[in-house]
């Protein structure tokens, strides 16, 4: 049997997702250890929170490690819980709680990048963060840091293209009847998407200065989507 697209998998992780299962004891112990909660959702993550930040980080079309996302997203569950008398949010309400928490975890971790960026590259133990854009898009290690925060910080239409078509495979027609078009933003989208994922920066002098319309990406090349299915 082959296995599902990508974006079938976002099923298997939305049903993996239960974040109204009994969820409870996470107020109850944060109320006396909120480290406490930290520790056990990250050992045992009864809630499979991790599924539920894979899922977001799909939702939001961002590429990030979703084990470094995940980790951040317990301790910010552990925080907002202590943070209230110690009732969880009603049932209809719960998943958009834990959504926030993983939004705000996103948050954090692009902050932290831009700060590592700002003040010097990480070390090499954190540079495996950014492994899809140096195994992927074949990004030397060096520059993945920057890499990430450019692609990460693109408008959604162009991240959402880009999974679209170079993870989720659906072809140019597919993408379009998802609303990505007209066909020439979703080139352009893509296009941009896919400079920031190799790594190519916009302000810099580049190969795009050049006549030669022959120099550069493949996706450069104005025929590029032409033909496309």
């Amino acid at each position: 049997m082959p296995s599902p697209r990508p974006a079938d998998r976002s099923g298997l992780l939305e049903s993996a997702f239960k974040p109204n299962a009994d969820a409870s004891w996470i107020w109850t112990l944060a109320q006396r250890e909120p480290g406490q909660v930290a520790q056990r959702l990250a050992e045992h993550d009864s809630i499979h929170l991790q599924a539920g930040t894979a899922l977001r980080l799909r939702e939001r079309f961002q590429i990030l490690d979703s084990e470094r996302v995940f980790r951040k997203a317990c301790v910010l569950v552990a925080l907002g819980a202590a943070e209230t008398s110690g009732d969880p949010p009603p049932e209809e309400s719960m998943r958009a709680w834990f959504e926030e928490r993983i939004d705000d975890a996103v948050r954090d971790c692009l902050d932290a990048d831009e700060m590592a960026q700002r003040d010097g590259l990480p070390c090499a133990e954190d540079l495996a963060h950014y492994e899809f854009f140096t195994k992927t898009c074949f990004v030397i290690p060096e520059n993945s840091l920057f890499v990430s925060l450019n692609f990460n910080r693109l408008p959604e239409d162009c991240r959402r293209s880009f999974f679209a078509l170079f993870i989720d495979h659906c072809s140019v027609a597919e993408a379009l009847e998802m609303g990505l078009g007209p066909e020439d933003r979703l080139r352009d989208n893509a296009r941009r998407a896919l400079d920031a994922a190799a790594g190519i920066d916009p302000r810099a002098p580049s190969w795009r200065d050049v006549q030669d319309d022959t120099i550069g990406p493949w996706w450069a090349q104005e025929d590029a989507f032409d033909g496309a299915p």
